[in-house]
């Protein structure tokens, strides 16, 4: 269960400090290496978590689109083919109703 082998490293002695190395250093350093690694990892992981679920909050809460507007002026092109601008009083509800979410109001 050592890191290392002792039959694959020169002991340390009075003439030579060897190169087996501290077991008790390098299992601290291992553990502490895995253990700031995976704190880090994960806090990533999380941070994009994070940054995606305000993305799609901030996308619900924008409010309408370019993408409303132009429907918006299809369907009053509909209504108003000849492009006056205007459209008359009894068309209005079938206006509103034909519009789609968000803007459209049932009858």
């Amino acid at each position: 269960a050592a890191i290392m082998d002792e039959n694959d490293c020169t002991p340390t002695g009075p003439e030579s400090e060897g190169d087996c190395g501290n077991k008790g250093i390098a299992i601290a350093f291992l553990v502490s290496y895995l253990i700031i690694s995976f704190l880090i990892i994960i806090n990533m992981y999380i941070a994009v978590i994070l940054e995606n679920y305000s993305q799609a909050a901030e996308d619900v809460h924008e409010g309408l689109t370019d993408d409303d507007y132009d429907m918006y002026h299809e369907i009053w092109q509909k209504f108003d083919p000849k492009g006056t601008q205007f459209i008359s009083y009894h068309q209005l509800s079938d206006f509103v109703h034909a519009l789609e979410e968000p803007l459209q109001i049932p009858k």
